[in-house]
């Protein structure tokens, strides 16, 4: 239900507190519009109403009623199944908002993009400044935004293929407050982060799979399965050469007291030539999964293990700080395991010289901090710091910081 809903309307609404903010700010704090967003094969027509800083989209979608509300203040997005009394929570800084929020997006590309003033032109009947926001001279967004309400009417996004919001019907009128706060008596549903991960039938069989120890070299087929225990500072690695003239399938995924840490779906590759091969890998530590699992899901392989080395990472806890000098031109992976059983936090910060570089060419401090749920939960990411050295402070709680060449 909530699947399309936080890839397309969520991401409209935040676009729109976004904005506001980088725009300054509308001179009325208060009305109400219509909005239609369109991502160039579909398109939403909801109600939308703002009040000072807090954001609230009504629509139905597939005959359900649906209600988004977000609080910049408060850093917090509900959505509302108005039907059922259900709904979910997010920070406005959730993973999924990071990589499905045009706001997101928006926002930090006005925070190191330029932006180009590329004349007037009328929108929803009022004049509008339409902006050009580039960075690195590829076009990311265009916003038309009111001269009458200093807020953004219209948004392209070209970064995402044509995203586009645009409001009408705007009318200057007073909300009411309590449109803005979280009903009583919902049901509270987990947020995308907080699901666990389905389990699949087969992983009844786990008790029968052998522990291996990488390098090894096996010969397998549909249904079997191998089992490896991670080791801190090393990323496993299987490779499934194909044996036959039909499809072959490898799976390759962490497992933590029996279930999956990740869809084993989203871990499978397929070949279907004979002698072609198929590799996938793990980086979980052991403080996140306790066993890797290697499945040939179809067909007839080779299948080879190894260890490859990696950051053995550095335990750090609140208070704390993990520094390190990255090569130059070199891109980065970075992970954040939490270790503790409370929410951990970090903030990541970049050097040069010995001064801290400003957000203007690092982005605000918001899209570099990481907030990480307990129970071995991690985040990564990927960098290319333009930097001599990269400090991650942790704010709060314990965690495990990893940093090593992709």
């Amino acid at each position: 239900m909530y699947r399309k809903l936080l890839t397309m309307l969520v991401a409209g609404v935040v676009l729109m507190v976004g904005l506001n903010m980088c725009s300054g700010g509308p001179k009325g704090d208060e009305f109400t519009a219509t909005m239609i967003q369109s991502d160039g094969t579909q398109s939403l027509e909801s109600k939308f109403l703002l009040k000072g800083n807090k954001y609230r989209m009504e629509m139905n979608q597939d005959g359900q009623n649906l209600v988004v509300v977000v609080d910049q203040d408060a850093g917090k997005t509900w959505v509302i199944s108005v039907d059922d009394g259900r709904y979910m929570e997010m920070a406005n800084q959730d993973p999924v908002s990071l990589m499905n929020d045009p706001f997101q997006g928006l926002k930090y590309a006005t925070s190191i993009g330029e932006a180009e003033n590329q004349g007037t032109e009328t929108v929803a009947g009022m004049t509008c400044d339409k902006i050009l926001i580039s960075a690195n001279g590829e076009d990311m967004m265009t916003q038309w935004v009111s001269q009458e309400l200093n807020f953004p009417v219209k948004i392209v996004n070209h970064v995402t293929g044509g995203f586009e919001m645009e409001l009408s019907n705007i009318k200057s009128e007073s909300v009411a407050a309590d449109l803005f706060v979280l009903p009583e008596g919902l049901e509270r549903m987990p947020a995308p982060g907080e699901q666990r991960v389905e389990v699949p039938d087969w992983a009844g069989d786990l008790a029968e799979a052998e522990f291996v120890t990488p390098p090894f070299s096996k010969e397998m087929a549909a249904g079997e399965m191998v089992k490896v225990k991670p080791v801190a500072g090393k990323m496993f690695q299987a490779t499934a050469v194909n044996l036959l003239d039909t499809n072959m399938a490898i799976v390759v995924v962490p497992f933590k007291n029996g279930r999956p840490l990740v869809s084993p779906y989203m871990y499978t590759m397929n070949v279907s030539e004979k002698g072609a091969g198929a590799t996938l890998g793990s980086d979980e530590t052991p403080y996140e999964a306790d066993e890797i699992v290697v499945r040939l899901a179809g067909g007839k392989a080779t299948v080879e293990g190894e260890f490859i080395e990696t950051d053995p990472g550095q335990v750090v806890k609140a208070g704390g700080e993990y520094r390190m000098q990255p090569e130059a031109g070199t891109k980065y992976r970075t992970r954040f395991v939490n270790i503790g059983t409370d929410e951990a936090e970090c903030t990541i910060h970049f050097f040069m010289g010995g001064e801290e570089k400003p957000e203007s060419e690092t982005g605000p401090l918001s899209f570099r901090t990481f907030t990480i749920l307990p129970d071995g939960r991690a985040r990564e990411n990927t960098w290319a710091p333009d930097a001599d050295e990269v400090v991650v402070r942790v704010v709060k709680g314990e965690m495990l910081i990893q940093m090593y060449q992709e």
